[in-house]
């Protein structure tokens, strides 16, 4: 019965975050100005000492990203507008992988969850479970407000060039500021 209630209310909470992140998403783009002599940004230790389980249940440390210039994705399998976004986000992957560029997706949900999502959805780039941890590691990167989906681009030097908080599929002007911030890393 526990744990019924506890799974009842991370699906709701889980509907409030990807609903909130379809609203801000339409609505906010928070880019920050390139800066090549700033410090790495502490907020990414909690992304580096990150242990998270990828699709067949093993432990991984996400230490093995930093130095190169890297796309984090937090989604989850019941976010419609994180769904959506996952082919141009593989696409994405495609083009930027021979400059170096990586892509990752942090699932705000369970290992069982995203193997099912992937039968149904391929994805390119290597997913991770974080549960319900995943939405404290998406905030301590920016995402005040909670929303999926929500992406961090990160450079080699290990500076949070930029965040988008939702979809960046909603229009091809977000898929091209997208574009735009990868060329520059």
């Amino acid at each position: 019965m526990k744990t019924k209630r506890l799974f009842i209310l991370m699906c709701s909470m889980g509907a409030i975050a990807c609903a909130v992140g379809f609203y801000a998403g339409r609505h906010f783009f928070i880019a920050q100005p390139q800066q090549t002599e700033q410090p790495p940004n502490p907020n990414l230790a909690a992304l580096w000492q990150a242990k998270l389980s990828d699709q067949r249940g093993h432990t991984q440390s996400l230490a093995q990203y930093q130095g190169s210039p890297l796309v984090v994705n937090f989604w989850a399998a019941w976010c419609k507008p994180c769904v959506e976004e996952m082919p141009a986000l593989s696409d994405l992957q495609n083009k930027y992988a021979p400059k170096g560029v990586r892509f990752i997706g942090i699932a705000i949900d369970s290992v069982a969850n995203v193997v099912k999502f992937e039968k149904k959805v391929k994805v390119n780039y290597p997913l991770y479970s974080a549960g319900y941890e995943g939405l404290e590691l998406a905030h301590a990167m920016g995402n005040t407000q909670g929303g999926l989906p929500f992406t961090v681009f990160i450079d080699a030097s290990g500076n949070i060039r930029s965040r988008l908080l939702g979809s960046v599929t909603q229009n091809k002007e977000r898929l091209k500021e997208l574009s735009a911030q990868l060329d520059t890393l």
